[in-house]
């Protein structure tokens, strides 16, 4: 088991995984589950860390910790840039594939154009 340093409050434990002490983990646990209870009664609010710390009037650092453990997703101002870039992304890329395919046998083109029905 090794020592660690805890990410909340700093204080020494051993642990053979997590960095948060058992102390800190309870009271996390109840913030999370505050904070799950009001994102399901407030699905289309879009909250940040420090809107949502606000909120529940917590400390904002708590609500980081638990979104870097990956147990809350809270709008992020970048959230819809990335999501838009991947679709972007994912578009260029298909159309160079159709584009690169253009009616070879075997394409999509292809085989549309094989199938379609004729007058």
């Amino acid at each position: 088991m090794n020592m660690v340093t805890c990410d909340r409050c700093s204080k020494l434990f051993g642990s053979p995984g997590p960095r948060i002490c058992p102390a800190c983990s309870k009271e996390l646990d109840k913030i999370y589950e505050r904070a799950r209870e009001y994102l399901r009664d407030h699905p289309r609010e879009r909250l940040n860390v420090s809107d949502l710390a606000e909120i529940l009037n917590e400390e904002a650092a708590d609500i980081d910790l638990l979104v870097a453990a990956g147990r809350l997703r809270l709008w992020d101002d970048n959230s819809f840039d990335d999501r838009e870039g991947e679709r972007e992304r994912l578009l260029k890329a298909f159309q160079k594939n159709l584009s690169r395919d253009g009616g070879k046998e075997g394409s999509i083109l292809h085989a549309a154009n094989r199938y379609r029905k004729r007058p």
